[in-house]
């Protein structure tokens, strides 16, 4: 981006607990947030809405953040287009076995 403003946000999860969480979150701070709650959709958003940023989920079905990331960097229009890829699983995992007194899955 080389100091450009931030201006539009893609999020692409398959939960809508996490993406609501995250555009709440992007909204209160002004950005403009698209979402996708799978690969595919998430590839066509990037295309109509050009983001100055894409955050992608790891663990999609279907199409894997890795899948979509390979993707968007083989395409002209999408292929400078930050990405950050994330997973919440395991932390989430943990804290759901933490809570309800059944170990950490490992």
């Amino acid at each position: 981006m080389g100091g450009a403003i931030l201006q539009k946000v893609l999020l692409v999860d398959d939960e809508p607990d996490i993406l609501e969480l995250l555009r709440y979150n992007l909204e209160r701070e002004g950005l403009k947030v698209f979402t996708a709650s799978n690969g595919r959709d998430g590839l066509k958003m990037a295309k109509s809405e050009r983001p100055d940023l894409i955050v992608l989920d790891i663990m999609m079905p279907g199409m894997s953040g890795f899948e979509v990331c390979q993707r968007l960097k083989e395409d002209e229009s999408t292929a400078l287009i930050p990405v950050v890829l994330w997973a919440v699983w395991k932390a989430t995992q943990r804290v759901h076995a933490k809570l309800h007194g059944s170990g950490s899955p490992h």
